[in-house]
């Protein structure tokens, strides 16, 4: 079983076997529950573990350049970075990434929360508006899939499961470089709030295709031919 349909092409030139897609699973019910009603428009959120190929650092160089094109913005738009640290490497990358956004001057601008609870993710979450994801090449990208259930319009990395599974026309953005992510923001900006609670509705719905029993039901019919 692979992941994504981006794995499912790879694994193919790798392994001359039988090959089936499995989306993995997400917990449609409780972020799908989080009201669109309370989005602050003007809050960005990541969600990611604290490592190095999750490119935090591109969020930073995108808030930054935002700025620099529409200062006027800076004293209204925040990135609240959520993720969590499981060594002593991850909390060195997190401190890397706290003196980066302090050389770039966006430390009144950027919260770093380490650790959350599930319950206070799906708080981050229940706020924020639109949400950052930069990893090059995921091969799924649930992080983006729960965005998408939150009601919170993603712009993802234009590779990987991103692209190939998750973003369908009208439910989201994908970007591959600074510039790119920052035009996708403006857009997102200009958009009337209807227009923004249009594209959150249509990313629900189109990310409750990755439930719990949709994998379930994915996964025994791959074993249905083996027991």
């Amino acid at each position: 079983m692979v992941n994504s349909r981006w794995t499912f092409e790879r694994m193919e030139l790798l392994w001359e076997r039988s090959l089936k897609l499995v989306h993995p699973p997400c917990s449609t019910e409780a972020f799908g529950r989080l009201p669109l009603s309370e989005k602050q428009d003007n809050t960005i959120i990541s969600l990611a573990q604290f490592r190095p190929e999750k490119n935090h650092a591109m969020q930073l160089h995108i808030l930054r350049r935002y700025f620099d094109l529409f200062p006027a913005r800076e004293t209204a738009v925040r990135l609240i970075i959520v993720g969590s640290c499981r060594n002593a490497d991850d909390l060195n990358y997190l401190t890397s990434l706290k003196d980066l956004a302090w050389s770039l001057g966006l430390n009144h601008r950027v919260n770093f929360i380490v650790n959350l609870s599930f319950g206070k993710v799906l708080e981050e979450l229940q706020k924020a508006g639109i949400g950052l994801h930069t990893m090059r090449d995921e091969h799924f990208g649930i992080g983006v899939v729960e965005l998408m259930l939150a009601g919170v319009i993603p712009i993802a990395h234009n590779s990987g499961g991103p692209r190939d599974d998750i973003i369908k026309e009208d439910v989201g953005f994908l970007a591959s470089d600074v510039d790119e992510y920052v035009e996708k923001l403006d857009h997102i900006f200009r958009l009337q709030p209807s227009q923004r609670t249009t594209l959150r509705i249509s990313a629900r719905l189109s990310a409750r295709r990755f439930s719990e029993d949709n994998f379930q039901k994915a996964f025994l019919d791959c074993l249905n031919g083996l027991l």
